[in-house]
């Protein structure tokens, strides 16, 4: 079995936590957007055919959404899954997570990205403008430094 060097390791973790933080988004966006919700099951059985554990946020999406299911009676079961999994559309607009959008701007920062064209990606990825992707960002590194400082 070949040996992971420490940059190759860290190519790998930075993989893996940039895809749990796409999946924990697509939880959030899942409400109001089905193709969101799509997304995140894609991603659900990426982790489920590796032999992976899944992101919190999506485990915990889709145990409640068996259980909800689970417990309806058999003739509702399909409907009531694809209602929990929010496969079928509600009309809602997306609740962008400060802590998702500000992590994800924080990540494109750190690997050199102009602070400008960030901003107008994750306005566009989160659907929020790009005053509120810079003061989720602004959020994050607070809320970051403070837990940085506790270490």
């Amino acid at each position: 079995m070949a040996r992971l060097e420490p940059s190759d390791r860290a190519v790998c973790l930075k993989v893996k936590l940039n895809e749990d933080i796409l999946a924990t988004s697509l939880v959030f966006k899942a409400p109001s957007d089905p193709e969101a919700a799509a997304g995140a099951l894609r991603i659900a059985a990426r982790y489920i055919r590796s032999e992976q554990p899944l992101p919190r946020a999506l485990g915990i999406w889709i145990a409640k959404a068996f259980e909800r299911a689970a417990k309806t009676p058999q003739v509702r079961r399909p409907k009531v899954l694809t209602d929990a999994l929010h496969l079928t559309a509600n009309h809602r607009r997306p609740k962008a997570s400060w802590l998702l959008a500000g992590a994800a701007f924080d990540s494109l920062i750190e690997e050199g990205r102009n602070p400008d064209a960030v901003a107008i990606q994750i306005a566009e990825d989160f659907e929020i403008d790009k005053r509120t992707a810079r003061r989720y960002w602004s959020q994050y590194q607070k809320a970051k430094d403070a837990h940085d400082s506790i270490r």
